[in-house]
């Protein structure tokens, strides 16, 4: 699921993930495995049905995926697979030693990466979730139901997945997010209640 969040339509979904936060107990397994399939993506022609990644919409995109990941790197990052640019595709890039400090923390990128900062517990996953200027769409991965219903309380995303990618939010229900991604809802009944004019009305029977 992190494999789609992060790189289906080359990481330029309003819900694509921008950070991974994962577990120090599983991280060195998740990394090399999620390494490996990015590394394997199939990048070409968008309209060619085998292929798995697309190029980037445009030049100023290309410009600051390029500048985050530098960014990154500059300051302590390690970049597992890709990096690279051919054109206007960007190789699907995974990185590790993700910190605060770095613009691909910080900031809404749109490209094609996996951001991995390592954590040891869910509060403190949930601290650093939060410790964001956006929260549009979230996702929890967990076998434990405690640490899934907490964290669901806790996230402030206008919608949180469990066990699922960011990108796969119900059609059905309201969409929106929290903070500088957005007021108000779409979709479901909370998009029609924006064109509503409610009005209270009071009797007192005499």
């Amino acid at each position: 699921m992190p494999l789609w969040s992060c790189f289906y339509m080359a990481g330029q979904v309003c819900t694509s993930a921008e950070r991974i936060l994962v577990h120090s107990a599983v991280h060195d397994e998740f990394v090399q495995k999620l390494t490996a399939r990015a590394a394997a993506l199939t990048v070409g022609d968008p309209l060619d049905e085998s292929t798995e990644l697309g190029p980037v919409s445009e030049k100023r995109i290309l410009a600051k995926i390029v500048a985050h990941v530098d960014d990154a790197r500059d300051k302590g990052a390690t970049i597992t697979t890709g990096g690279g640019t051919s054109g206007q595709f960007h190789e699907a890039t995974v990185l590790t030693g993700v910190t605060r400090d770095m613009r691909i923390y910080q900031e809404e990128t749109f490209g094609p990466f996996a951001p991995i900062v390592k954590v040891d517990s869910a509060a403190q996953a949930l601290t650093l979730a939060n410790d964001a200027d956006y929260g549009l769409s979230m996702a929890v991965f967990t076998s434990s139901l405690t640490t899934a219903y907490e964290m669901s309380e806790g996230l402030q995303a206008g919608a949180v997945a469990i066990n699922a990618g960011t990108n796969d939010w119900e059609l059905g229900g309201p969409f929106g997010g929290y903070k500088k991604s957005g007021i108000g809802r779409e979709l479901g009944d909370d998009a029609l209640r924006a064109f509503t004019n409610v009005k209270t009305v009071s009797f007192t029977l005499l």
